[in-house]
């Protein structure tokens, strides 16, 4: 399962992304989640590791985009490759 989530515009929200990873973590326990954090042209790269720090530290794997530069579009589409994702976020 791929989340995806917006840094900022709406702003990033730690209690959205808990909230899919602990529902992906008991609904589907075999499922690998991938955080993708989208619009990083719109934040400091301080403030991108920051957030990517903590949820690596945890096991995530942990995708810095943006569709506006393009930034990380090619890691992210190799994810989809021969693949059957889920994607949810906002």
């Amino acid at each position: 399962a791929i989340i995806v989530l917006s840094a900022r515009q709406p702003d990033f929200s730690p209690n959205l992304l808990d909230r899919y990873l602990v529902h992906f973590q008991l609904e589907l326990p075999n499922i690998n989640c991938i955080i993708c954090l989208n619009k990083a042209d719109l934040c400091s790269v301080d403030e991108l590791r920051e957030l990517q720090n903590i949820y690596q530290n945890l096991g995530y794997r942990f995708l810095i985009v943006s569709a506006f530069s393009g930034l990380g579009l090619k890691d992210l589409a190799e994810l989809f490759a021969g693949k059957v994702s889920v994607l949810c976020g906002r």
